[in-house]
């Protein structure tokens, strides 16, 4: 059995449940606010119909905290126990609902959001065609008609680049080493593969303890995106392409000039 014929889940769960105390660390020099801010512009531009959003693969729920300051009435799925027990833990959080469940099938969400949001390449870490389709026919069933799905997910670009490169951070007591598998050449559609190892120091020891975050990944063309949005019977409105080091997007997809694709695709007024 190859690895995309594995459950998705498992690929993700040994990434994020050992990097859930950690993640808000790992990921500190996110703007969420800012990113946030530009996915509410590119909502409103394609005439999102309310503010009831549904925040899929919510993570510590920065995003979801996020659109709440933005006026949206909020709530939060991720897979990850740890990282659900994290964004409940947090003071940001106060009065946001979070429960566990998987974007290929959301867990009694009923339809009538105005807005699926699925953030941080979360979609990258759906392995095969059949995961994507489900996923997105689960995002549609929790839509109202007329409610729009936006996600992002990572480019050519960042599988070339960041993908395969190695790197080591530190922040407090607390040193991330990652090291990346791809290469410049990576193909189109490929599975993509880094390693994140995270050090951090014992409180109650002199010691440090290891934790390892495997992040395994598969590229998604536009092509295969749109198809599998056409199938769940979703409309694409736009794919954009967001520019690295910005929080700004061009509205074609350019594989090798822009690190994120953002799409937008709308449930169908009357569907």
């Amino acid at each position: 059995m190859t690895v995309a014929e594995t459950d998705a889940s498992e690929h993700a769960l040994a990434t994020y449940e050992p990097l859930a105390h950690f993640y808000d660390l790992f990921t500190r020099h996110d703007d969420y606010p800012r990113w946030c801010a530009l996915l509410d512009d590119l909502l409103h531009r394609h005439r999102v119909p309310g503010k009831r959003l549904l925040d899929v693969a919510c993570g510590t729920g920065r995003s979801t905290a996020a659109f709440r300051d933005l006026h949206y009435e909020v709530s939060g799925v991720d897979l990850s126990a740890a990282m659900i027990a994290e964004a409940r833990s947090k003071a940001a959080n106060r009065g946001i609902s979070f429960q566990q469940g998987d974007m290929r099938d959301l867990p009694g969400t009923g339809p009538g959001h105005d807005v699926v949001l699925c953030m941080d390449d979360a979609v990258n870490n759906l392995l095969d065609d059949a995961g994507l389709s489900s996923a997105f026919a689960s995002a549609a069933r929790a839509l109202r008609p007329g409610g729009l799905l936006v996600f992002d997910v990572n480019t050519l670009r960042t599988y070339r680049n960041w993908y395969a490169h190695d790197e080591v951070s530190h922040e407090e007591d607390t040193v991330f080493v990652w090291q990346g598998h791809c290469g410049p050449g990576h193909p189109e559609g490929a599975l993509a593969r880094a390693d994140l190892t995270v050090f951090a120091r014992d409180e109650a020891t002199p010691l440090w303890r290891r934790f390892e975050a495997p992040h395994l990944q598969r590229h998604h063309p536009e092509p295969r995106l749109r198809s599998a949005l056409r199938t769940a019977g979703l409309d694409v409105l736009r794919v954009y392409g967001m520019r690295p080091g910005t929080a700004d997007v061009d509205d074609t997809l350019d594989e090798e000039r822009h690190h994120k694709a953002i799409v937008i695709a709308r449930r169908p007024p009357t569907g």
